[in-house]
């Protein structure tokens, strides 16, 4: 039976400074599902395009809650209505989500095992698949050389990862001197594959080199052999 928040993970901000809420004053949401989605009401769509909207959904999200440093709070998902987060002990897969017609929410099951830093890449995927939904056919266009799921996991890693670990963070913490996959990792609270991909893809002008031999010193041992 699914169980939604409890103990530790109830806290979803996880020591991050917080948050000044979009509902304040009774305000509107400054961003919505229905704002998300609508810049994907297009027509067939090209891969390049379905991944630049992947990111530029990140990047509304995060206008929204802006961040100066460090870990990207959960809630810039979990407080948007009509999304219900739960967390499912012995759930085999990182994420599940579907529409419950009877509160009418988008629900995210999450693995209750799964530590919190997969648990928060897995979230972002999971709500990446819920603003698909309406245009999934249209975004992720089956070919002769890739399929229609591919294409829409593709995206959902591409939002997650830029979600999470976002351009202008990256910056920052690589001119601090956090530069390897695994201190970015500990720094932006991500599976460890999520900051190596972000060093590989990252647009920002980044001396290349420099992260490959980061990279190199996380597996190398202290006299640079293998550890």
């Amino acid at each position: 039976m699914a169980k939604k928040c409890k103990e530790r993970r109830c806290d979803m901000s996880q020591a991050v400074p917080p948050l000044k809420s979009s509902r304040e004053g009774n305000d509107p949401p400054r961003v919505t599902l229905a704002k998300l989605r609508a810049i994907a009401a297009v027509g067939v769509t090209p891969v390049e395009r379905s991944l630049h909207l992947a990111r530029r959904q990140a990047e509304m999200l995060l206008d929204a809650h802006p961040v100066d440093t460090g870990m990207i709070p959960a809630e810039v998902i979990t407080e948007l209505r009509g999304i219900r987060v739960e967390w499912v002990p012995g759930q085999r897969l990182p994420s599940a989500g579907f529409w419950d017609t009877a509160a009418r929410q988008w629900v995210i099951q999450l693995a209750y095992a799964d530590s919190w830093k997969q648990q928060r890449w897995a979230l972002a995927r999971e709500f990446k698949h819920i603003l698909d939904y309406p245009h999934a056919d249209d975004l992720y266009p089956s070919t002769d050389a890739t399929s229609s799921r591919y294409l829409a996991e593709q995206a959902a890693d591409h939002f997650a990862d830029h979600l999470l670990v976002p351009d202008r963070l990256l910056r920052r913490a690589w001119s601090n001197d956090i530069g390897t996959a695994a201190e970015l990792s500990v720094h932006f609270s991500v599976p460890e594959f999520v900051t190596e991909r972000r060093l590989v893809d990252t647009p920002l002008g980044l001396d290349t080199g420099r992260a490959r031999r980061h990279r190199a010193a996380d597996v190398a041992g202290p006299d640079g052999g293998a550890a």
